[in-house]
């Protein structure tokens, strides 16, 4: 597969080119009550993100369950 027929995903992932910027803010309806406002912030950052994004943070701030509020 050359180069130029890539998808806008691949060629993030390869560092071809940069994530294009988050979208307009999201709404979101939460069905978790026990998330904090930066987990909030991470997951609309996330459901934003075209192409990929990348949720982290030190151990113990329920990455985990931000990411399945994102799937959810």
């Amino acid at each position: 597969m050359k180069s130029d027929e890539y998808s806008s995903f691949l060629r993030v992932l390869f560092g071809l080119t940069s994530p294009s910027p988050v979208s307009e803010p999201i709404e979101v309806e939460w069905i978790d009550p026990s998330l904090n406002d930066s987990q909030k912030d991470a997951i609309k950052f996330a459901l934003g993100s075209r192409e990929v994004a990348l949720i982290h943070g030190p151990p113990g701030v329920n990455r985990c369950n931000s990411l399945s509020v994102s799937i959810y």
